[in-house]
């Protein structure tokens, strides 16, 4: 049993596991004191947020976070499962580019949904893109400002973005830049697929989901250029 909250509580992990753990119906291994469950128990996992409980069972041999591929990290960089969504829900084609790579995790998902796809990431901190290099070195990957995306335009099938929001990491030029830079160089009947706190103006929404993140609920959307 692995457990999870958000916000200040007057128990600890270790106090939700215990007093959920015993109650599943099958021998239950307190991690409390430093103690390892053995190999073959079953792991669930327990999150909770506010007043509400989540309890899941874990069906892989090893958490769905931890990719083989995922060796080097900068700030603001996603896990791999929620990357892997992003790339599920654009349907990746063509050429697919993430402006904000970070470490790759969006791009490397893209390109083992759809092999056949070309994918181009940039990010203008150069840590980031050797991070990116590291975990996928079979891709492309250079350093550029998403500001300025040195692309042509309408040369760009598919968008993956993860754009800096009130944390650690911040782009060189303001938002609307981006957009504007998006805008530019989708092809028609191109998608964008972002994890924002809001819908940027200018763009219309074909698919959102609201996601629970590190105490936050940013919205994942499918979004074009809005036309009207």
């Amino acid at each position: 049993m692995s457990a999870s909250f958000l916000g200040r509580r007057s128990y600890n992990r270790y106090d939700i596991e215990d007093a959920v753990g015993p109650v599943l119906g099958r021998p239950y291994h307190s991690r409390r004191d430093g103690r390892v469950p053995p190999a073959s128990a079953a792991s669930w996992r327990v999150t909770v947020e506010g007043e509400r409980a989540v309890i899941a069972l874990r069906i892989a041999p090893r958490p769905l976070h931890r990719r083989a591929y995922k060796v080097r990290s900068v700030p603001g960089t996603l896990h791999p499962p929620l990357a892997a969504a992003m790339a599920y829900l654009a349907e990746p084609k063509g050429l697919v580019l993430d402006p904000c790579c970070g470490a790759g995790t969006t791009l490397i998902e893209a390109a083992a949904l759809a092999p056949e796809v070309r994918t181009l990431g940039f990010d203008r901190s150069g840590e980031a893109v050797a991070a990116a290099a590291v975990n996928g070195p079979g891709l492309a990957w250079a350093r550029a400002d998403a500001g300025r995306v040195p692309l042509a335009s309408g040369s760009v099938d598919r968008v993956l973005v993860n754009p800096p929001w009130q944390r650690q990491v911040r782009l060189a030029g303001s938002g609307h830049r981006l957009w504007a830079e998006l805008r530019r160089v989708l092809a028609d009947g191109g998608r964008v697929v972002a994890l924002v706190p809001e819908v940027p103006r200018g763009w219309a929404v074909l698919e959102r989901v609201e996601i629970s993140l590190f105490g936050r609920h940013p919205i994942l959307a499918m979004l074009s250029p809005d036309k009207s």
